[in-house]
C-alpha cells in the first residue's frame, strides 16, 4: 500500500482560518480543521500520478489562493512527501 503525506504552512488571516480544503487532481477531496498543517492521502497507487494543492478558508467563508500545485508519481509506498507554500495573509 502505498501513501503521500502532505505538508503546508499555516496560513493567517485578521478573519481567521477555519479549515484547509486539499485538492487532488483538481478536485476537492479533503480537509482539515485549522492547526492541521499535515495530511497522509492513502488513496494512491504505485504507478500513478496525481497532482494536488491546498486553499485556506477562513472563518468569514473567504478562501486563499491556491498554493503551488505539486505532482508526483508513486514509484513505492514509502517517502513520497509533498511540500506546498500558502499565502500567509487573506
Amino acid at each position: 500500500m502505498a501513501s503521500v503525506l502532505l505538508n503546508w504552512n499555516e496560513a493567517s488571516s485578521k478573519e481567521g482560518i477555519k479549515r484547509y480544503l486539499i485538492y487532488k487532481d483538481d478536485l476537492l477531496k479533503y480537509s482539515t480543521n485549522v492547526g492541521i498543517e499535515t495530511f497522509v492521502d492513502n488513496d494512491v497507487f504505485v504507478g500513478f500520478t496525481y497532482s494536488y494543492y491546498i486553499i485556506a478558508e477562513t472563518n468569514l467563508n473567504r478562501f486563499s489562493e491556491k498554493s503551488n500545485v505539486a505532482t508526483i508519481t508513486i514509484f513505492s509506498g514509502d517517502g513520497n512527501v509533498l511540500n506546498f507554500n500558502l499565502n500567509n495573509y487573506l
